[in-house]
């Protein structure tokens, strides 16, 4: 999952303004990346798209691209499946209780309410969507940026919620 965006931006620009990608076989994972790119073109200036992304994608092409990326509806990773809306609601739930430290992370493949908390979370500083290593950077980071500022002024421990496979669904 940390290749796909890169890999998508590529064909995308390769393949020229007319074409169109299906993507498959994952449902949660395209429907995913298309709101990802949707949400990237509304957070991101041209110039940091093209800086951090792709030199040849902007916000139009970045919409576009979501517009031309076909999912196949019929595929799901069973484990990420598990990620639904009962447990979106108790993370979304558990999060309003401590948002000042508390974190929502989630893969690309989990289902959209699960990956709609983390987008929300990443936009306002307190989230990271993404590959496992994505997910682990962020935590990294922050951890030792809040953890050394918490420390000097006895905050509460740091809580981050990991929307990824089910044998890493914790808070921890």
């Amino acid at each position: 999952s940390g290749n796909v965006l890169p890999t998508l931006l590529a064909a995308f620009a390769e393949l020229g303004p007319d074409a169109r990608i299906a993507y498959g076989p994952d449902t949660y994972m395209g429907r995913n990346l298309r709101r990802l790119l949707g949400s990237l073109a509304d957070e991101l200036t041209d110039d940091e798209i093209r800086a951090s992304l792709d030199a040849r994608h902007d916000r139009a092409s970045l919409r576009d691209a979501a517009e031309r990326l076909d999912v196949f509806e019929q595929g799901h990773c069973a484990v990420h499946h598990h990620f639904g809306g009962g447990v979106a609601r108790r993370v979304a739930e558990e999060y309003a209780a401590r948002p000042e430290d508390t974190y929502v992370t989630a893969h690309l493949e989990v289902p959209g309410d699960m990956f709609e908390l983390a987008l929300r979370a990443k936009r306002d500083g307190r989230g990271a969507v993404g590959s496992t290593s994505d997910i682990l950077n962020f935590i990294v980071a922050e951890t030792r940026r809040r953890g050394r500022a918490g420390r000097a002024r006895g905050a509460a421990p740091l809580r981050f919620i990991l929307g990824t496979e089910a044998g890493m669904a914790a808070a921890v």
